[in-house]
């Protein structure tokens, strides 16, 4: 009787577990999507801007280094 339990947590909470990892996996997807399709915008607007004879700068700040993942397009950041 209580391995019968047992197996039935464990069970249960790997079904559980699995389920909400496809929500995070689906829900990841969708913000890769996103993302992508905001990066091809940004990409078309530097692209319009350069034709136009634009310039931009971004300046990167935190922590004393420089992290390219962090960009600001304010060089007194905050």
């Amino acid at each position: 009787m209580v391995l019968a339990v047992a197996v039935l947590l464990v069970g249960g909470g790997s079904f559980l577990s699995l389920a909400w990892q496809r929500h995070e996996s689906a829900s990841l997807r969708t913000e890769e999507t996103a993302l992508r399709a905001q990066i091809q915008t940004d990409r078309a607007n530097l692209a319009a801007l350069k034709a136009k004879g634009g310039n931009s700068h971004l300046f990167f700040c935190g922590g004393g280094r420089a992290r390219k993942e962090e960009p600001s397009l304010r060089p007194g950041c905050p």
